[in-house]
């Protein structure tokens, strides 16, 4: 059986939509039906992968000292989340 190919779509935008968007960041992805999704991005937002966000901070990514502390404890909240679950699993081989 064989897959359909999915086709790239036309983008074209408007002269005074572009102007607009000038002096902004936007977020543009595709969902699985191909339909553009754009969504604004803050000034002061990263978009980043995980894998990026941790080679960022490994390598002196300078953030706000407040920031990064409220970083660190949702991390660590995160974390014992996580472990909790975990620790509540009950073993297959349990009766």
């Amino acid at each position: 059986m064989a897959t359909k190919a999915k086709q790239s779509p036309d983008i074209q935008i408007a002269p005074e939509v572009m102007e607009a968007l000038k002096n902004s960041r936007w977020l543009l992805s595709f969902d699985y039906e191909g339909n553009i999704r754009v969504k604004p991005v803050p000034p002061d937002a990263c978009v980043m992968t995980d894998v990026e966000m941790l080679e960022a901070l490994n390598n002196h990514m300078v953030l706000n000292p407040a920031k990064l502390a409220k970083f660190a404890i949702a991390t660590i909240n995160n974390l014992q989340s996580r472990c909790d679950y975990v620790n509540n699993l009950r073993p297959v081989n349990e009766e």
